[in-house]
Parts: structure tokens; C-alpha cells; sequence
């Protein structure tokens, strides 16, 4: 098979059925002549190169993120999607002044779903969901 390409190939590429054929000089990069080599290895030193420097920058952009909201990446909670949903829940969850108990996780995460509040899926949540959004 052969590629127009202007990125490295190495030998390993070679050995996986690739040939790299530059557009200006077709047998230039497929010679086994020192200056094919050391052209390919400065090529594949430079990619290196901007692959770290990429990843570097990606990092530093996470942790400066991670000081000022204290997330960078995952979904977004379901508080910070629906900032009532904890208050619902917390009504919910109090003591009944006639009788003295409380509804079940369970009872609170249907009677959301009765309420609107539902996962993105469109599904009730579930009462460990609600025990740990309480507890938090």
C-alpha cells in the first residue's frame, strides 16, 4: 500500500505493509541512505516534541481550572444541572410533623420523579443517589 504523507514513518510502519512516498520527491523518504534516516529522525523528534508540548499545555489549562471551579473534567453534577433538586430532596426527606418519620430514600427519589426532577436518561433517580446527594 502507498501513502502520500508528510508526517514520519519510521521502519515500524514499513513493516506493517506502508510505504511513505513525499509528494515532491517520491523515493526520497524510502531510501536506507543517512540522509533519509537522519530526516525521518528529526521529523519523528519534532512530532515528539509538539505531542509533549501539547499535553503540557493541556495539563497546566487543567489544574488552573481545577483552583478556580474545583472540577475540570467529568459530567456535570446533577445539583449543578438542577440547583433545586437539593432543596426538593431536603423537603422531602424531613420529619413529618403529624407522625414524627420521614419518607424512604426510595419515596423521595419517586416522589422527584413525580415532581419533574429526573436523570438525563429521563428516569428516576435512585435512593443511594439521593443518600449520598443528602449526605454530601
Amino acid at each position: 500500500m502507498k501513502i502520500l504523507c508528510w508526517q514520519p514513518f519510521g521502519n515500524h510502519q514499513r513493516g506493517r505493509g506502508y510505504d511513505l512516498i513525499p509528494v515532491d520527491a517520491p523515493s526520497y523518504f524510502t531510501d536506507d541512505t543517512p540522509t533519509a534516516q537522519m530526516v525521518r529522525s528529526i521529523l519523528g523528534a519534532v512530532s515528539e516534541f509538539e505531542k509533549s508540548s501539547l499535553v503540557a499545555k493541556l495539563k497546566a489549562a487543567r489544574v488552573r481550572k481545577r483552583k478556580e471551579t474545583g472540577r475540570c473534567e467529568g459530567r456535570k453534577k446533577a445539583i449543578v444541572l438542577n440547583p433545586q433538586l437539593l432543596s426538593e430532596a431536603r423537603r422531602l426527606r424531613r420529619k413529618n410533623p403529624v407522625s414524627g418519620k420521614r419518607l424512604s430514600y426510595q419515596k423521595v427519589a419517586n416522589q422527584l420523579y413525580e415532581l419533574g426532577y429526573m436523570t438525563g436518561a429521563g428516569k428516576p433517580y435512585q435512593q443511594d443517589f439521593i443518600y449520598r446527594m443528602l449526605k454530601a
